[in-house]
């Protein structure tokens, strides 16, 4: 136990001291994250000390549910008793006690729920100094504590400094995400190096960490869309950093998630269109001002960035009913955008038309729509006249811009995509009425 301590403490002391501050409330947690981390160390000693740590601050703090299951796992070895305490002779416990942890793990989550944000923040920088093998265990055990985030997240009347715990929360899925890129980097640098458990243990984090937070409460998904968002465009359009976010938002999936992207892409959208239409009104009520061209509005950075991330949510929708009920919204973003930009936006925008119309054709038969009419037009957009609409140029497996100074060119470029778009949308449609509907939703 005295070495559990030590290394609590060691870890505090090599932190930053800018990177948090330990508070007494925080010692439990802190002591619990680190025991548990170490109940998968490759030192025997280290597995007894952390063990034995969790039995003395279970009975410290009279968490009942964990001290019933360790007296209950002591029970089946070899055991006597020492006035009212319980002592394990001999106890060895194995490298591999994932299932211990995490049933461990479980109850203690359940029993100590008011120790969930020091818990957490102490497993983001424990999971960085960690080795692979303790990395894989954390990942095992976070759920139950990630589930009780939520509780943290959600409006209450009872709890009177909601606003300062939500900025909590916010810290910590700041924290999941930076150790969710600096694993991505890990990964991408060993591709070359063929080291395949390190690869899927990036996979690993999004398995354990981010699908399971897909499914908590609205209150804890409008937190961690809003950090990731503000995440990727702080760190730039086509930034690593910006590309794992999106990757980060794939795996919670979801209508929801999509919903709130599309929606917050097509607001700074409307709000550019509203400036420049009526500039003076607008610049009474707002820093933006109007600009010659659309990269070269402040808002250009957040469009970009969105845009990669949209592109990522548009493939494979869930359900036929899905891959409709963002349709106006996508062809509303894609004519926007067209011809905007450098390669790299001008072939999001072309991949995002291209994942809308795949989607559309993979669910037809289950959405009612016209599937072949969508597979036709799904091999339309890839023909070389469809790329040039779009400003991209084929050459080989790579894409180059394709140069046109003419406004003429342009906006035949504009009519041409809408014009496909618009038989996207009949084709899409699963009756005349709905068909309507959605054009409404495009103009």
């Amino acid at each position: 136990m005295a070495q559990i301590i030590r290394a609590a403490r060691s870890r505090l002391r090599d932190g930053p001291s800018e990177e948090r501050s330990l508070r007494p409330s925080d010692v439990p947690g802190t002591l619990l994250n680190v025991a548990l981390l170490n109940l998968s160390s490759g030192d025997e000693s280290l597995r007894l000390g952390a063990y034995n740590l969790v039995y003395e601050l279970s009975s410290f703090f009279k968490w009942e549910l964990a001290v019933s299951m360790l007296k209950a796992t002591c029970a089946s070895w070899s055991t006597h008793r020492i006035g009212p305490k319980l002592t394990v002779d001999g106890l060895n416990i194995p490298n591999n006690a994932l299932a211990f942890t995490r049933a461990l793990s479980s109850a203690l989550a359940q029993a100590a729920p008011h120790l969930t944000l020091e818990f957490m923040r102490e497993w983001t920088i424990g999971f960085g100094r960690a080795d692979v093998s303790q990395k894989c265990a954390a990942l095992h055990y976070v759920g139950p504590w990630l589930s009780n985030l939520e509780a943290f997240a959600k409006p209450s009347r009872e709890r009177e400094d909601i606003v300062e715990t939500r900025k909590v929360v916010g810290e910590i899925i700041r924290g999941l995400v930076s150790l969710t890129v600096a694993e991505r980097r890990v990964s991408c640098r060993l591709i070359t190096e063929r080291w395949a458990d390190d690869q899927r243990l990036h996979l690993s984090i999004h398995q354990h960490v981010w699908s399971k937070i897909a499914g908590a409460h609205e209150a804890l998904m409008e937190i961690v869309i809003q950090e990731v968002i503000h995440i990727a465009i702080d760190a730039g359009f086509g930034s690593e950093k910006a590309e794992c976010a999106a990757d980060v938002l794939v795996s919670m999936g979801g209508t929801v998630v999509r919903g709130r992207v599309i929606a917050r892409l097509r607001k700074v959208h409307l709000h550019l269109c509203v400036i420049a239409l009526n500039s003076r009104q607008i610049i009474a009520r707002t820093y933006l001002k109007p600009s010659p061209t659309l990269m070269d509005n402040i808002a250009w950075p957040e469009i970009s960035t969105l845009s990669r991330i949209v592109l990522a949510l548009s493939f494979n929708p869930t359900s036929a009913l899905d891959a409709q009920l963002f349709l106006p919204e996508l062809l509303h973003i894609i004519t926007l955008l067209l011809g905007s930009g450098p390669l790299l936006i001008r072939q999001t925008v072309y991949g995002l038309a291209v994942n809308v119309v795949q989607s559309l054709a993979s669910s037809a038969a289950t959405g009612g729509m016209d599937s072949g009419a969508l597979q036709r037009l799904l091999m339309r957009l890839q023909s070389k006249e469809m790329h040039a609409h779009f400003g991209i140029v084929q050459h080989g497996t790579s894409f180059e811009v394709l140069k046109s100074d003419s406004d003429d060119a342009l906006l035949n470029n504009v009519e041409e995509v809408a014009r496909f778009l618009s038989e996207v949308l009949a084709a899409g449609a699963t009756s005349m009425g709905k068909l309507a509907q959605l054009r409404t939703g495009t103009s």
